[in-house]
Protein backbone atom coordinates (compact mmCIF):
# COMPACT_ATOMS: atom_id res chain seq x y z
CA UNK A 1 0.00 0.00 0.00
CA UNK A 2 2.50 2.13 0.56
CA UNK A 3 4.08 2.09 -2.32
CA UNK A 4 0.99 2.86 -4.49
CA UNK A 5 0.87 6.28 -2.25
CA UNK A 6 4.71 7.09 -3.35
CA UNK A 7 3.67 5.99 -6.62
CA UNK A 8 0.71 8.23 -6.75
CA UNK A 9 2.57 11.36 -5.14
CA UNK A 10 5.15 10.94 -7.56
CA UNK A 11 3.02 11.31 -10.18
CA UNK A 12 1.34 14.32 -8.80
CA UNK A 13 4.58 15.90 -8.02
CA UNK A 14 5.70 15.22 -12.03
CA UNK A 15 2.14 16.75 -12.91
CA UNK A 16 2.75 19.86 -11.18
CA UNK A 17 6.69 20.36 -12.03
CA UNK A 18 5.56 19.86 -15.76
CA UNK A 19 2.90 21.87 -15.78
CA UNK A 20 4.81 24.94 -14.24
CA UNK A 21 7.45 24.26 -17.10
CA UNK A 22 5.02 24.61 -19.82
CA UNK A 23 3.87 27.80 -18.14
CA UNK A 24 6.49 29.35 -17.79
CA UNK A 25 8.18 28.23 -21.44
CA UNK A 26 4.49 29.33 -22.86
CA UNK A 27 4.50 32.59 -21.47
CA UNK A 28 8.11 33.47 -23.08
CA UNK A 29 7.41 31.83 -26.37
CA UNK A 30 4.28 33.86 -26.40
CA UNK A 31 5.71 36.82 -25.68
CA UNK A 32 8.84 36.33 -28.14
CA UNK A 33 6.74 35.62 -30.95
CA UNK A 34 4.45 38.60 -29.99
CA UNK A 35 7.29 40.99 -30.63
CA UNK A 36 8.61 39.10 -34.00
CA UNK A 37 4.65 39.26 -35.42
CA UNK A 38 5.04 42.99 -34.92
CA UNK A 39 8.37 43.64 -36.47
CA UNK A 40 6.70 41.82 -39.29
CA UNK A 41 3.90 43.75 -39.36
CA UNK A 42 5.35 46.67 -39.30
CA UNK A 43 7.90 45.76 -41.57
CA UNK A 44 5.10 45.23 -43.96
CA UNK A 45 2.70 48.45 -43.31
CA UNK A 46 5.96 50.14 -44.31
CA UNK A 47 7.11 48.10 -47.07
CA UNK A 48 3.18 48.25 -48.44
CA UNK A 49 3.25 52.19 -48.59
CA UNK A 50 6.25 52.63 -49.79
CA UNK A 51 5.04 49.97 -53.18
CA UNK A 52 1.92 52.07 -53.44
CA UNK A 53 3.81 55.24 -53.33
CA UNK A 54 6.07 54.08 -56.05
CA UNK A 55 3.48 52.20 -57.85
CA UNK A 56 1.24 55.47 -57.72
CA UNK A 57 4.01 57.73 -59.51
CA UNK A 58 4.42 55.92 -62.87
Amino acid sequence: MENIINIANQIIVYSVCYTLIFVVYGYVFYHVFKFIAQIVICAYKKLAADWRKWRSGK
